[in-house]
């Protein structure tokens, strides 16, 4: 299970720090209130697969060690917070 935002913003990359990062923490709450415990959330996915200059450092600062875009081209395949992912809409 991992973070996906709460409200799916599809312009989250625009939102400030602060915003962003409440749209991940209350995420992140709220599958920990269903699952009972928050250590074994440590993924997420962006939005649209869009990233702010402050997606990482907010991620990790969270506890999210691995996240993925929304495709398999634009993102760094050595990057475990950037990882690229094959979109579900394509099929």
């Amino acid at each position: 299970i991992g973070l996906h935002t709460h409200t799916h913003p599809t312009n989250i990359n625009i939102y400030s720090y602060d915003a962003e990062r409440d749209e991940y923490v209350q995420n992140l709450d709220c599958l920990s209130k269903l699952l009972g415990d928050s250590g074994g959330i440590c993924s997420a996915a962006t939005p649209c697969g869009l990233f702010s200059a402050n997606t990482k450092s907010i991620l990790t600062d969270i506890g999210v060690d691995i996240c993925f875009g929304a495709n398999l081209s634009s993102q760094r395949r050595n990057d475990l917070l950037e990882l690229p992912r094959l979109d579900h809409v394509l099929f």
